[in-house]
């Protein structure tokens, strides 16, 4: 399941999906539903990868959905 990786990797980075939301001024269901794959956002995309969540991950997450 490759969303779990992205889960992995806020849980041992202390990243809630609140905090992204905040920091991206968006809804916390907009997060959620990208983490889930329900919803395409580069912006999201984005903010993982410049808080140092790993290519890979969000790469694999992708190819998944």
């Amino acid at each position: 399941m490759r969303r779990l990786d992205v889960r992995i990797w806020m849980l041992r980075n202390d990243v809630s999906v609140a905090q992204v939301a905040r920091d991206l001024d968006v809804y916390p269901s907009i997060v959620s539903r990208w983490l889930d794959g329900k919803k395409s956002s580069s912006r999201v995309e984005r903010w993982f990868l410049d808080h140092g969540c790993p290519a890979r991950v969000i790469e694999r997450r992708e190819q998944a959905a």
